[in-house]
């Protein structure tokens, strides 16, 4: 079986789920992109300028020190990542094609691993400050949401729909799969 031929078999399996399904997916997914794009627009325009202006008045801060308009930055870098691949995992959805259902996977893929790298900085600036002991992890000053610092409520539900749909998307891959291995044995 060609690759062209594969692409066909599974565009057809993924043109005939079921519609509440794939419908239900697509309206999740278009509804936290569109949240998440609105999310980064509002934090990187809004939020930072006004820090921005607000530090440039009072230069009060000397070069070289870390500022939390340094700390935003970084955090809406993340949006905006985060922000990009929600927008190529619902362009690959819309397309209802197999090329597109897989882009879309390996889109969604990368938002988690965006997800783990903020972790990752979260576990490292925990170490920076040194925080050692468990009362302190445990202290409302050091507890980030979801060990993600400066989380919102936000973006735990895009992890967290982000990862169903991974699973949804794998889930449907495999029933793809066993169907088609059906109809190669009768």
């Amino acid at each position: 079986m060609n690759r062209n031929n594969l692409s066909e078999k599974l565009t057809g399996h993924l043109r005939s789920l079921s519609s509440w399904d794939f419908k239900l997916a697509l309206g999740i997914v278009t509804m936290l992109t569109t949240i998440s794009s609105f999310h980064v627009v509002y934090s990187s325009g809004y939020l930072n300028g006004q820090e921005a202006l607000a530090l440039s008045l009072s230069n009060i801060h000397p070069p070289g020190i870390y500022t939390n308009f340094d700390f935003s930055h970084w955090l809406n870098a993340i949006h905006i990542w985060i922000a990009v691949g929600l927008i190529i995992a619902t362009l690959g959805l819309w397309s209802r094609k197999a090329a597109g259902f897989l882009i879309s996977l390996i889109a969604l893929l990368w938002v988690c691993f965006v997800y783990l790298w903020w972790y990752r900085e979260t576990l490292h600036f925990l170490k920076n400050i040194e925080v050692t002991e468990y009362t302190k992890l445990h202290d409302p000053f050091f507890k980030q949401l979801g060990m993600l610092r400066g989380a919102s409520q936000l973006d735990v539900l895009v992890l967290l729909v982000c990862v169903a749909l991974v699973l949804w998307q794998l889930r449907t891959l495999l029933g793809i799969r066993k169907s088609s291995q059906s109809e190669l044995t009768l």
